[in-house]
């Protein structure tokens, strides 16, 4: 099983089960980091992460972040920076940064279809894009939209 497949397995499993979930994906990496752009992870309400983006002191911030917007019902981009200065120190040394797109999705029944046709095309085999549409205010994030595309830019859910 790879990361989209179970990821997005879990996604389906708690949204059919009217549980909200957070999907903390890594939306920008630069320099040197855990992990790369694309990265995911998802928390629910019981704050058990599944999945990794690089862990560390980057996922444990980012699992906290998250389960207080949880509770707010709402999304929201974070930076974090890998700018430790002392290998005992409980900071990444990485060097670079990375922003994450935390997304509380709730279970409704829009969402739960989405997710239910991702898992779908993964298991055919089938490749897409996963494309959420977001408006930014502040620290707060609005997801406006949810579109799954085919590889030759044809509409495959929304």
């Amino acid at each position: 099983m790879n990361d989209d497949t179970f990821i997005a397995g879990i996604i389906s499993e708690r949204l059919a089960a009217g549980r909200p979930v957070a999907l903390i994906s890594i939306v920008d990496a630069r320099g040197s980091s855990p992990r790369s752009s694309g990265a995911k992870m998802v928390v629910g309400e019981d704050g058990e992460p599944q999945g990794t983006i690089g862990g560390g002191v980057l996922e444990a911030t980012a699992v906290e972040e998250s389960a207080m917007l949880l509770k707010l019902g709402h999304s929201r981009l974070m930076e974090y920076g890998f700018r430790g200065t002392a290998a005992s120190s409980q900071e990444m040394l990485c060097g670079g940064s990375a922003k994450l797109l935390i997304d509380v999705i709730q279970p409704t029944p829009e969402n739960t279809r989405f997710f239910s046709r991702c898992l779908e095309l993964i298991g055919k085999g089938e490749d897409f894009y996963a494309v959420t549409s977001l408006g930014v205010s502040d620290d707060v994030v609005e997801v406006t939209g949810r579109y799954l595309f085919s590889r030759d830019g044809l509409l495959a859910g929304a």
